[in-house]
Parts: structure tokens; C-alpha cells; sequence
């Protein structure tokens, strides 16, 4: 299954953020939008649904999160079409992850958000992280 998993996104994966996060997530690792601003007393629904970067902090703790335009510019079409969602609840959603690109995408990705910030991406090794996922993800099916 590896294999096969190695082999559909790549021998790297990709994340991609701005290079001023890097002393919080050596400190507390990747850490989804919703989780940073738990960590920093603010509440995540508040974070939601971003038009422009936006930086938080906490007792010296600082984290820039990217803005969620992509949603914003589809705006009547996310509302339509994502089921079960509205923008709000898919941004709400979205901000519950750390996003991980097979190699070429996070490249591509990369660029994209990179134009008013100086960003890091961070190169994760696909098969040493499935090795250490392994076993520990419970997966449900209906």
C-alpha cells in the first residue's frame, strides 16, 4: 500500500509557509490554523475565511497564516457546490489541517503564495512519514 501511495504523490511532499513561522513549528511542529489560534486565546471561528495574510501571537509566539482568497473568489460557487458546506464552514474545515503537496504541486504552490512574503517549504520524506503513520491512522468506512 506504500507503494502505491509513494508511487500517486511522489518520493517528497511538499509544505509551504511563511519563513517567519519556522521558530514555532521547530518549537511545536506543523500545526493547523484552527490549533494556532487555540494555542494563542483566540477563538478559531474568528480566523476564518482570510482575505489577506494574517499574523497572530501569544506571549512572544507568532504565526503568519495565509489567506484563503481561493475561497473568497469562489464565493457563490463554494456556497453552491461544496455539499454540506457553506465559505464559512469550508474555510472553518480547511483551517483544521496542515496541507502536504506532492512534490511538483507544493513547487507550483509555492509560487503562487509566494509573492508578498518570503516563504519556506519544507521537503517531508513520503515513505519515512507513512512509516510513522503507519498504524496510528484509524480509517472508517461506511
Amino acid at each position: 500500500m506504500n507503494a502505491e501511495i509513494i508511487k500517486a504523490v511522489g518520493l517528497l511532499l511538499a509544505h509551504c509557509t511563511p519563513s517567519k513561522n519556522l521558530p514555532s513549528i521547530k518549537a511545536n511542529g506543523l500545526l493547523p490554523a484552527a490549533c494556532l489560534a487555540k494555542q494563542f486565546n483566540i477563538d478559531p471561528s474568528t480566523i476564518a475565511l482570510r482575505n489577506e495574510r494574517k499574523s497572530i501571537q501569544s506571549e512572544g509566539n507568532t504565526a503568519q497564516l495565509n489567506h484563503q482568497k481561493t475561497i473568497l473568489h469562489g464565493l457563490s460557487a463554494t456556497n453552491r457546490i461544496v455539499e454540506g458546506h457553506n465559505a464559512i464552514s469550508w474555510a472553518k474545515q480547511l483551517d483544521q489541517r496542515v496541507f502536504l503537496w506532492p512534490q511538483d504541486k507544493g513547487k507550483t504552490f509555492a509560487k503562487s503564495i509566494a509573492s508578498d512574503v518570503p516563504l519556506t517549504t519544507l521537503w517531508i520524506d513520503t515513505a519515512a512519514l507513512l512509516e510513522f503513520f503507519c498504524g496510528r491512522c484509524l480509517v472508517v468506512a461506511n
